[in-house]
């Protein structure tokens, strides 16, 4: 390995230390987790620029740089700069045929997403979710995995927003009595379809609720179950259902509903880490 090869990559390893560092100033954890997370716009950049993104004094960013060792940031760029051709050097290229066709399926599963995406259908379901006062969502078998992760991300920017993965007559009572207008209720619905998901979905439409269905075709609106709104393809194998594209879909509508007020979510966000810096919630800190 050549010794400007093991200088790259020792950097790498410097960068990781800080960042998971208990002894590391904040400005130093926050600059070394930002320049990993987003090492490709990173290499690019101006140390002012760095300084703005992470919310620090360009002269933080220098120091920083110096503390890695570099005499200048300008050396420190260009080390980061060598970090993604490294990488790429260093990837194993002995990927047998199985792995590779599985690789290749995903990519493909999420290519076909785009015949499926309609941006004027997730600019409406974006505005929905974010005007509704309160948001329910349903997963159940495979789709558990999905709502878990929408709930998630989208209970850090609406207030009200409750999980679901059982159809009991708990959730039917609650839905009973729900305000139409100030409720949206999203539906992850994938085949298999089980009787669960088949029986909500007809309670629903029949109290006529403000509903989403999110599926991977428009199976249910042809068996005149439900309109479907939200369509991300999924390839089906014996072992595992893929949802790459899904996820992809998800990360899609998650930030255009950000992106309706940016400025209340950064609001948010910074209270958070407020939140966890006083709890202490991660060790990084």
């Amino acid at each position: 390995m050549h010794s400007n090869v093991e200088r790259v990559l020792n950097l790498y390893q410097q960068l990781n230390e800080v960042q998971f560092s208990t002894e590391a100033t904040p400005n130093n954890v926050k600059i070394a987790r930002y320049v990993i997370n987003n090492l490709q716009e990173v290499i690019f950049m101006t140390s002012s620029e760095i300084g703005v993104n992470v919310g620090v004094s360009q002269a933080a960013v220098i120091r920083f740089s110096q503390l890695l060792n570099y005499n200048s940031f300008s050396d420190f760029l260009k080390d980061l700069q060598e970090l993604p051709h490294v990488f790429s050097e260093q990837e194993d290229n002995n990927i047998d045929q199985e792995a590779q066709s599985i690789i290749n399926r995903e990519y493909e599963s999420i290519k076909r997403l785009q015949k499926y995406y309609s941006e004027n259908s997730v600019r409406i379901i974006a505005n929905q979710l974010y005007s509704a006062k309160t948001i329910h969502i349903f997963g159940t078998r495979t789709t558990v995995t999905l709502a878990n992760y929408f709930y998630f991300y989208l209970r850090k920017i609406h207030s009200e927003v409750h999980l679901h993965t059982v159809a009991n007559s708990e959730l039917y009572e609650r839905l009973h009595t729900l305000d139409k207008e100030n409720v949206v209720i999203m539906v992850f619905a994938y085949p298999r379809y089980s009787k669960e998901v088949i029986n909500l979905l007809q309670f629903i439409t029949k109290k006529e609720l403000p509903y989403i269905t999110f599926a991977d075709s428009h199976a249910l609106k042809k068996a005149e179950i439900c309109d479907v709104h939200l369509i991300a393809p999924v390839t089906y194998t014996d072992v595992y259902d893929s949802l790459s594209g899904a996820f992809v879909l998800l990360n899609i509508l998650l930030d255009k509903i950000v992106s309706i007020n940016r400025q209340q979510f950064n609001q948010k966000k910074a209270d958070y880490e407020k939140l966890y810096k006083e709890l202490g919630t991660f060790v990084s800190e």
